[in-house]
């Protein structure tokens, strides 16, 4: 469950789930890390706030949810945040040059040396998103398959038959923004923002089954490979009004 507003929305998410039953899982956006803070010491708050609801927060991290059939399904979840090389309209290069100018606004995001994160910084965040998404999902299949696991892998106690989901804020292709964005060359910037280009991990062997995104203006269900790709946004005060609120996807 990417979410808009972490402290607010997770008071209010945990009051719904508490009347299921059921765990929840949230992943921070962009928006979680801007304000004072720096980046480790945001995450470390937030986690800590998330404990005290009892909310799985993942930010490069996963948990395993148990099925009623025994199976379980792994959920991967990260910001992701982006590499800026969506390849249109401009290159990466271009695009970190333009978001230098645009991009992040009157609430910048800091490193934890105090200056604001800018752009490059950004590619590097998502470098390591990546791999780490990456790394997991080759460690699940491989141990899902009853495979053996090295000493020192990523993810541990993966039982036979378990499957895995990604969710990230940003979107993880270009098939999940409008076409208006995707060609927007007044801000050439914006659609390298919004998405990154991991299909690959999506077409390859250990695929997820599905992948959940937010940071787009409207819902999208598609498939790439073997992979679902859902987006649900709710918008600013859950203003959208293509939000379904009644969602419920099963894997």
């Amino acid at each position: 469950m990417p979410a808009p507003s972490c402290p607010a929305s997770s008071r209010s998410a945990t009051h719904r789930s508490a009347l299921r039953g059921r765990p929840l899982v949230l992943v921070p956006g962009d928006a979680e890390f801007a304000g004072d803070t720096p980046v480790r010491d945001a995450i470390a708050r937030r986690r800590k706030l998330a404990r005290d609801l009892g909310i799985t927060l993942l930010c490069d991290d996963l948990v395993r949810l148990p099925g009623p059939d025994g199976r379980g399904v792994f959920v991967i979840g990260a910001c992701l945040w982006t590499d800026w090389a969506l390849g249109y309209p401009c290159t990466a290069s271009q695009a970190r040059a333009y978001a230098r100018d645009a991009w992040p606004g009157e609430r910048p995001t800091l490193l934890g040396s105090g200056r604001p994160l800018a752009p490059h910084d950004v590619s590097g965040l998502h470098a390591r998103s990546r791999a780490f998404i990456e790394d997991c999902l080759a460690s699940i299949v491989v141990q899902a398959g009853g495979h053996g696991a090295s000493p020192r892998t990523l993810v541990r106690d993966v039982q036979r038959g378990d499957r895995a989901v990604v969710v990230t804020h940003f979107a993880p292709s270009v098939c999940s923004l409008p076409p208006e964005i995707a060609a927007r060359r007044w801000e050439p910037w914006r659609a390298a923002f919004l998405a990154s280009n991991l299909e690959s991990v999506m077409t390859r062997w250990g695929a997820p089954v599905l992948w959940l995104h937010g940071h787009v203006p409207r819902p999208v269900s598609y498939r790439l490979g073997d992979t679902r790709v859902v987006a649900n946004p709710g918008g600013p005060a859950r203003g959208n009004p293509r939000f379904d609120p009644a969602l419920v996807l099963e894997v």
